[in-house]
């Protein structure tokens, strides 16, 4: 969370770097006299420019690939926003108010941890909070539930580091909302790899590869 705040206060910092030093540029306008130079656009023109792009192989490759994951991440965003809107009940203000205060708390220093911790010693607004959470999570799992129909979820970050936290009150609701038989079959549990998920993720990646370079 550190280094993401950093990262953050770099970035704009850089920014508006940056429009300080475009701003103190010399020769930003271009004359009248330059504009006139500038070839015209034309519709012929366009259509030969398009022409040539979808008679060349790799940039048909690297269009395709581009539409395929674009499509597929609006697929993934629409079934969330779907869920969010029709299933949860909350609304475009609910939806940037929530975005907002995430991002808030995250700048703010207040990680998932910490609340965790004073949950722990005691704060009720944070156990009322995780309370809260944890129904949220609920009726998102009983949406994956009611759709794919699978037979177990796995569910790490802070989850597994609080589940005492989230399980009664998440499987409560998936009891109310999911349809019967899809969450009797379907298991949920936490993660077993903790905060370790990132290290075997790495050492798989490194792992296929060179499986991948011996069978070549």
């Amino acid at each position: 969370l550190r280094v993401m705040q950093w990262l953050y206060y770099l970035c704009g910092g850089l920014a508006l770097l940056n429009a300080w030093v475009i701003a103190r540029m010399p020769g930003g306008r271009r004359s009248p006299e330059a504009l006139a130079r500038l070839p015209k656009v034309s519709p012929s023109a366009i259509a030969r420019v398009l022409g040539g792009l979808f008679r060349d192989r790799r940039f048909l490759s690297y269009f395709g690939s581009i539409m395929f994951f674009y499509v597929g991440w609006h697929l993934d965003w629409s079934v969330w926003y779907i869920g969010q809107v029709q299933y949860v009940g909350m609304s475009e203000v609910d939806l940037s108010v929530y975005s907002a205060l995430v991002s808030i708390a995250q700048l703010a220093g207040m990680s998932a941890r910490e609340a965790v911790q004073r949950a722990d010693a005691g704060d009720g607004a944070m156990r009322a909070a995780l309370r809260q959470s944890a129904e949220k999570l609920g009726l998102c799992l009983a949406l994956l539930i009611d759709l794919l129909n699978p037979e177990r979820i796995v569910i790490g970050s802070i989850y597994a580091r609080a589940e005492r936290y989230f399980r009664q009150d998440a499987l409560r609701v998936v009891e109310r909302e999911a349809l019967r038989r899809s969450s009797a079959a379907c298991q949920i549990l936490p993660a077993q790899l903790g905060d370790a998920i990132g290290d075997y993720a790495a050492l798989s990646v490194a792992i296929d590869g060179l499986a991948q370079k011996n069978v070549r």
